[in-house]
């Protein structure tokens, strides 16, 4: 009688219908236990494993995950070395840039700062006629004098500012553009919209998509605190507009801007449990990864939606100008293809 010798574990299908097989047929089966089968599902189970986690289950985030999705991801600090305990903070700010004066653009320029509400203002509204741009209005976070009596310096860790077209679908023409600016000290409000425009890495867009500009560090400079109930500290800054709206939309709400930010900071008091008390990290393979994020250029600007109706060509679908895949008794084109339509 011949023998066949089946291994026990990690038996394939086909593998198990050999030995169904053989054993109709009447040859004897021997099963044997592989040494090598267990540590191949050990290997499978550490590569399907998924993101790290905390002690209690929580996803560990790291520096990089907030720098691009500021909005979702918080409570992340800058993984260098600090020797006191910190906290993190999240602010935002909503409304609608416009134009009263006539133009057709407007724009906001956004600053990582906590601002003193005198010299400094983290967010400028800019608008003017002929494709000017000057400042029309100074605003500051919501939050700020809460924020200056709970902690005495701070460090921005990420944050993000999205333009959005809330008008009429039927007058939705227009330019949404934007970039992040490297520091120069002064701030400087664009004179109008060429010269906005002619800043490096500025993209633009149509109106309908939304645009969406996440903040990056220019160099380790960007992790030192400064005070938090003012200072004009060196950072990048956000500048992002519209050009070529009708001028009677643009005098109303016709464009939405949202902006989020994360802060890292040191509190002042101890009161209410916003100083974190587990240690900040510290890892240069996290901060490495965002410098190199950071280094590419264009990488930071999306839009918001991904509108396909106005590039559509004759005879195509929106759905295939999208990237989906039409099933074929939609495409048409076939006699067995036009049946299932007609039925």
């Amino acid at each position: 009688m011949e023998v066949a010798i089946i291994p026990s574990g990690g038996q394939s299908k086909s593998a198990r219908r050999r030995a169904r097989r053989r054993s109709a047929a009447g040859k004897k089966v021997v099963v044997v236990q592989s040494g090598n089968q267990p540590g191949r599902r050990r290997r499978n189970r550490r590569r399907n494993r998924g993101p790290r986690t905390t002690g209690g289950g929580k996803r560990e985030y790291t520096y990089l995950d907030t720098l691009v999705n500021p909005d979702q991801v918080t409570g992340v600090k800058i993984p260098d070395i600090i020797a006191f305990p910190t906290g993190t903070f999240q602010l935002t700010a909503d409304g609608y840039i416009t134009n009263a004066a006539g133009g057709d653009s407007a724009a906001i320029m956004v600053l990582p700062l906590i601002g003193d509400n005198a010299t400094v203002w983290p967010i400028k509204l800019l608008s003017g006629a002929a494709h000017a741009l000057t400042t029309v209005a100074n605003t500051n976070w919501n939050s700020r004098a809460a924020v200056s009596a709970l902690y005495g310096a701070y460090r921005p860790v990420s944050m993000v500012c999205e333009l959005e077209f809330v008008g009429n679908s039927s007058t939705d023409a227009g330019t949404l553009w934007g970039t992040l600016v490297p520091s120069s000290g002064a701030y400087a409000v664009p004179a109008d919209v060429a010269t906005a425009q002619n800043y490096p890495g500025t993209e633009e867009m149509p109106l309908r998509n939304g645009i969406r500009i996440l903040w990056k560090p220019e160099d380790n400079t960007n992790f030192e605190f400064v005070n938090s109930t003012g200072g004009a500290a060196l950072y990048p800054y956000l500048v992002v507009g519209v050009t070529g709206v009708a001028t009677a939309n643009l005098a109303t709400n016709w464009v939405r801007y949202h902006i989020c930010a994360n802060f890292e900071a040191t509190a002042l008091v101890d009161t209410v449990n916003i100083a974190h008390t587990e240690p900040s990290p510290f890892s240069m393979d996290q901060v490495r990864s965002a410098f190199e994020w950071a280094a590419q250029v264009g990488n930071n600007i999306f839009t918001l939606y991904q509108n396909a109706g106005p590039y559509v060509a004759a005879g195509a679908s929106i759905a295939g100008a999208m990237g989906y895949q039409v099933p074929g008794f939609l495409r048409g084109g076939g006699g067995r293809n036009r049946r299932r339509i007609r039925n």
